[in-house]
């Protein structure tokens, strides 16, 4: 089984890997041949119809109809370039699943960037950072009492469109320059924050009243 109407395969070079478009659900799935199963499931833009493979086997091309795109993924890596990439934070750490776990609930953390799958995030149009590789969104934990606390941890979730999963940014995330901006909740408000600004590898990340610090201040690159 692959996603909603798949329409199109694509085979690596080697025979390694097929990439099929599931026009249904503008995803596209990745097949492992010595196995015959899904290793991956890849969200692309709207309506894809087409694949393409380089023939070093180093990208896949995927256009798409309804907004007008290409969505390059690296095959190395299993990642969607065009709509992902990495948030760095304090002292050039960066969002990091901890111990690459893919269950709801595993917590995130800051760690030195090595490029995996578990470092990529999504910034969808409508507010959720997605990773991927697991296509679960950062959330905030249910802590009870009505709502987010401060130091409040953060973590991986099914996406599910709770505001609890909903972010809004600062335009200093994404514009390029130094030092960042915020990145603020929607359910409570408050500021995506490294736990006490430690600048070391596996440092929790929380939420935080906004101050503006430097340990609350992000960019996505």
């Amino acid at each position: 089984p692959v996603g909603n109407t798949p329409a199109g395969v694509a085979v690596t070079p080697d025979g390694s890997r097929v990439y099929v478009i599931n026009t249904g659900d503008d995803t596209v799935s990745v097949i492992d041949t010595a196995t015959n199963t899904v290793v991956n499931a890849i969200p692309v833009g709207k309506l894809p119809n087409r694949v393409a493979i380089t023939p070093d086997g180093s990208h896949a091309y995927v256009t798409n109809t309804l907004d007008n795109s290409v969505s390059v993924i690296a095959i190395d890596t299993g990642t969607s370039i065009p709509g992902g990439g990495t948030v760095y934070g304090l002292d050039g750490r960066v969002l990091d699943i901890t111990d690459d776990g893919v269950l709801d609930g595993t917590p995130v953390q800051m760690w030195d960037f090595t490029g995996a799958p578990n470092q990529q995030w999504i910034f969808t149009s409508d507010g959720e950072i997605r990773n991927p590789r697991t296509d679960k969104c950062l959330n905030v934990e249910d802590t009870g009492g009505g709502g987010q606390m401060n130091g409040s941890r953060v973590q991986i979730d099914p996406c599910n469109g709770s505001s609890d999963e909903k972010w809004t940014f600062d335009p200093e995330v994404t514009d390029g320059g130094q030092p960042g901006g915020a990145i603020i909740n929607q359910a409570s408000g408050k500021c995506l924050d490294v736990a006490d600004s430690r600048s070391e590898n596996g440092v929790p990340v929380q939420v935080w009243d906004c101050t503006g610090e430097f340990n609350q201040q992000w960019n996505f690159v």
